[in-house]
């Protein structure tokens, strides 16, 4: 997976697929993106219009976001295991076998 830095230059690229989400998450809104952009590292991928992004926490932990767009189990089957995903909505958690439940660290938790 090569991600990319979230910058304003890329904007229209984001959108494209932040605009097709079938959660609301305001952790998605462009100018979210961009106000931490830089404090958190985000970068975005993007693949078969689904995007993740990706950030690190201060303690250089990398996290990534639930993906949004139109395949994002394509998406997810490519992250490291065991990872932390962030902005999991609760809709999406049953979505996950009970036994990738435990590969993931998952926030909100179910």
């Amino acid at each position: 997976m090569e991600f990319k830095k979230v910058t304003l230059a890329n904007v229209d690229q984001i959108l494209k697929c932040t605009h097709v989400s079938d959660f609301s998450e305001s952790n998605f809104t462009i100018g979210i993106l961009l106000l931490w952009a830089d404090e958190y590292d985000r970068d975005y991928y993007e693949e078969d219009d689904t995007m993740i992004f990706r950030g690190k926490s201060p303690h250089s932990h990398l996290y990534y976001s639930y993906p949004i767009g139109k395949n994002p189990g394509k998406i997810l089957a490519q992250l490291p295991r065991p990872c932390t995903l962030l902005y999991v909505p609760e809709s999406k958690i049953a979505l996950f076998p009970n036994e990738e439940k435990t590969l993931f660290d998952m926030y909100p938790k179910s």
